[in-house]
C-alpha cells in the first residue's frame, strides 16, 4: 500500500505490537475522509472500519486508546486476508482503494 499511496499517505495502525497476522488497520493520512465513506464507495472490496462490536460510523475506541489521533482513526479501514487470498487479490484491493480515495479527494465539497 505504501508503494501506491506513498509512505506519508497511509499509516498501518498498531503495527509494532502483536496482532493477527492476517488483519491490518490502515488509515489514509491527509485525506480527511471517513473510513465508512471510503468503503461505501469501493464496490470491489468487502472490509470494515473496525471490530464488529463498535459503531460503524465513529472511530474505534481501541485506536483512540492506542494513541492514534482522532482525525487519523476516522479515516481507518480494517483489511483482512484469508488462506486463499492471492497477491493479485491484494493488488486489486489496493488499486480499488486508491481509485476511490483519489475520487473522493477530488470531489467538490458537498457533492
Amino acid at each position: 500500500m505504501q508503494a501506491v499511496f506513498g509512505e506519508e499517505g497511509v499509516q498501518f495502525n498498531c503495527s509494532s505490537v502483536s496482532r493477527l497476522p492476517n488483519t491490518s488497520s490502515v488509515s489514509f493520512i491527509g485525506s480527511d475522509l471517513a473510513g465508512h465513506v471510503i468503503l461505501s464507495n469501493c464496490q470491489e472490496l468487502m472490509a470494515s472500519v473496525g471490530a464488529a462490536c463498535h459503531s460503524q460510523n465513529k472511530p474505534s475506541d481501541i485506536l483512540i486508546a492506542s494513541g492514534v489521533p482522532l482525525n487519523v482513526a476516522r479515516s481507518t479501514v480494517r483489511l483482512s486476508v484469508g488462506r486463499t487470498t492471492t497477491k493479485a487479490d491484494v493488488d486489486m484491493a489496493v488499486s480499488a482503494l486508491k481509485k476511490v480515495v483519489d475520487q473522493l479527494i477530488a470531489r467538490p465539497l458537498g457533492a
